[in-house]
């Protein structure tokens, strides 16, 4: 887990040699940079503007944070985070604290670690409108262009023989056992 501008510099200094992100997540700028390209879909991630129940009605357009304090993670992609004022926290599990202590009112955060860290600290939560909607895919640099085919046909492989799923299955198996936002 390395912060955005960090995981970029370890990408182009070899440090690293893939990350795994949304395109969903990046402004235009970022998602059009001819310094990277991107696999297959991996999985789907959808990202919500989450509050305690008691404010979600406030939280229902993605036009409602213009301007406003948002929680978020510290290093994390926000497509539109000119928008709106982040108040960064070094985790999704701090994300809800802060939640639960008034320390912001409304957090981006993917629906299933919202599940699962509401769940964690006994906090009720709420979603409200969809910030973000993508896929995770793999991202190389643009000079490891040729190893595309393959990634993209291991990734096809592992959809078809049920692999990815399996995974998928597995995390939401544990998820599905919290109760529902």
């Amino acid at each position: 887990m390395l912060p955005a501008r960090r995981t970029v510099k370890s990408l182009t200094t070899s440090q690293i040699d893939f990350d795994i992100i949304s395109t969903a997540w990046l402004s235009k700028n970022e998602r059009n940079n001819p310094l990277f390209v991107y696999s297959a879909p991996l999985f789907k991630m959808s990202e919500y503007l989450v509050s305690l129940p008691e404010h979600t009605d406030k939280w229902q357009t993605l036009a409602a944070i213009k301007g406003k304090n948002v929680g978020t993670v510290r290093g994390y992609y926000y497509h539109n985070d000119d928008e709106f004022n982040r108040v960064d926290f070094p985790s999704e599990k701090e994300l809800i604290q802060a939640l639960t202590r008034q320390r912001i009112e409304v957090v981006i955060i993917s629906e299933l670690s919202a599940l699962y860290w509401s769940n964690e600290l006994a906090v009720k939560v709420k979603l409200g409108a969809l910030h973000s909607d993508g896929f995770l895919r793999i991202r190389i640099l643009q000079k490891y262009r040729h190893l595309l085919p393959q990634i993209n046909q291991a990734i096809k492989q592992l959809h078809q023989t049920g692999g990815l799923n399996k995974i998928e299955q597995k995390y939401r198996d544990e998820i599905s056992k919290i109760p529902t936002l």
